[in-house]
């Protein structure tokens, strides 16, 4: 059949895009954030912000007919976290507008922001590194050793009954090879089940023994063991007006200015000169409150 004359790919080849591009920009490689899931969110001034705390004194004795209890001190420790600025900063040319770029510039606006959240995950996740806690390094982390070192982290008795475990892909790859193999398999058709199937939020996997399991974007100890751990907090969503969110937990992020964009407009360069950039910290709020888990990263 012959070719007939028309408006086709040809005669309008001037009007056709050269290349069909997808409308959704996909983001970039990265581990999902779970901090918002555990983290003490408070408000921070001044130079530096504390957390005191009570330190504990055991009632001992009984008094003596009619005379006097001894009188005793109560004291308080505390942590204290420094502030630091965290940003990412990128200029934006006029001309990749005028071209018609998909990404839009909201868009790279939130590309931006994602960038500094997953830099404050980080911050939050790491500071197992520093903690007290069960150092199975050179181990791939087991049932027993779980175990172990929660039974070791219930000892320094934490403050709340709510118990978070975060572990790197690494660990969380052990563990539920661990309840696989447990008692012949039986356990993923029980309460282990659940840590295959669990996803009310980012990062869950599930519970095990009444602790919620996440899998983060954890911090190495070291070259060849990875850096995991427990963490004591309120119930997820809880909030104060003064104290912040999830108030108590183990794990501190005092936020002396949260997430902010600012943008300036440069007439001789032809763009906009774009930072999103915050001004806080990530701490421990007290010891009995996170334990650190290190287990080797090979299987």
């Amino acid at each position: 059949m012959a070719v007939i004359a028309g408006a086709n790919t040809t005669t309008l080849t001037e009007t056709i895009q050269t290349e069909s591009i997808n409308g959704l920009v996909l983001p970039p490689a990265n581990l999902i954030r779970v901090y918002q899931a555990f983290a003490w969110q408070c408000p921070a001034t001044g130079a530096k912000h504390v957390f005191p705390q009570i330190v504990a004194a055991a009632v001992t004795g009984t008094q003596t007919e009619t005379d006097e209890f001894t009188a005793t001190d109560i004291e308080t420790v505390k942590e204290e976290i420094s502030p630091a600025m965290v940003g990412k900063r990128s200029f934006h040319s006029d001309q990749v507008d005028l071209e018609g770029s998909i990404l839009t510039p909201q868009a790279r606006v939130n590309a931006m922001t994602d960038e500094v959240e997953n830099r404050i995950d980080k911050d939050c996740i790491g500071l197992f590194v520093g903690a007290t806690g069960s150092d199975n390094s050179g181990f791939n982390l087991t049932l027993d050793l779980f175990d172990t070192a929660l039974a070791a982290f219930h000892a320094v008795k934490p403050t709340h009954p709510r118990i978070v475990f975060v572990g790197s892909t690494n660990q969380i790859r052990d563990l539920r090879k661990a309840i696989r193999n447990s008692a012949g398999g039986a356990l993923v058709m029980g309460s282990g089940a659940s840590v295959f199937n669990g996803l009310p939020v980012q990062g869950y996997c599930g519970e095990w023994q009444g602790v919620e399991i996440y899998q983060g974007n954890t911090t190495q100890a070291d070259a060849t063991n990875d850096a995991g751990g427990f963490v004591s907090c309120p119930p997820m969503g809880m909030s104060d007006a003064a104290l912040g969110v999830m108030p108590g937990s183990g794990v501190g992020l005092a936020i002396w200015r949260g997430l902010t964009v600012g943008a300036q407009y440069f007439p001789s360069r032809q763009g906009t000169d774009i930072t999103v950039s915050a001004y806080l910290g990530a701490g421990i709020t007290a010891d009995n409150n996170i334990w650190s888990f290190f287990s080797k990263k090979a299987v």
